[in-house]
């Protein structure tokens, strides 16, 4: 009975160490994919800039006098 116990609080303890481990992954995936996300945004706001900055509103004024 002893063993079995035994074997029990090692497989709990090899387990809780083991846990951790995966949670940390999985957070260092997340953190790539929302660097990812956040560079593939910085570049869409840059390339809105660029694309208002040639538009003809910007440099063209038309006006009635």
């Amino acid at each position: 009975m002893r063993t079995f116990v035994r074997s029990i609080m090692t497989g709990v303890a090899v387990a809780s160490l083991a846990l951790p481990l995966s949670a940390q992954a999985a957070e260092q995936d997340l953190q790539q994919k929302l660097d990812n996300l956040t560079k593939e945004v910085e570049a869409l706001k840059h390339q809105t800039k660029k694309i208002e900055d040639k538009s003809i509103g910007r440099w063209l004024t038309i006006s009635g006098d």
